[in-house]
C-alpha cells in the first residue's frame, strides 16, 4: 500500500540533502522549493526521523533523550524532600540533590 505522500527515492533523497543543508527551512518553505504540499514533506522526513522543533530539523532521537532525562533531577529531589518508607534507599544512594 503507497501512502498518497510517497516520494520517489531520488525526491527524498533531495529532500534530505535540503534540510541538511538549511535545517531552518520551514515545511512551506520546501513545499515550494519542491512543488509539492506540506505534508508530502512532513511525511518523508518523518519516516527518516526528522521533526521540524524551534525553528530547525532536528532527529527524533534528540527529543527522545530529552524527555528521558528532564525528570530525573525533579524525581530525586522529590524523593530527597518527602521521604516515604520505599524510597529511604534512594536517599542514602543519592545525596546529591540539586535544590
Amino acid at each position: 500500500m503507497t501512502s498518497k505522500w510517497a516520494l520517489s527515492a531520488a525526491a527524498s533523497n533531495q529532500l534530505q540533502a535540503a534540510t541538511e543543508e538549511n535545517n531552518s527551512l520551514t515545511c512551506g518553505e520546501l513545499a515550494k522549493q519542491f512543488n509539492i504540499s506540506d505534508e508530502t514533506v512532513r511525511f518523508p522526513l518523518h519516516l527518516i526521523g526528522k521533526m521540524y522543533r524551534l525553528s530547525k530539523w532536528i532527529p527524533h532521537t534528540l527529543l527522545k533523550n530529552h524527555k528521558n532525562n528532564e525528570w530525573q533531577p525533579v524525581c530525586r529531589c522529590f524523593i530527597a524532600v518527602v521521604p516515604h518508607p520505599y524510597s529511604i534507599k534512594w536517599l542514602t544512594r543519592d545525596k546529591k540533590c540539586p535544590v
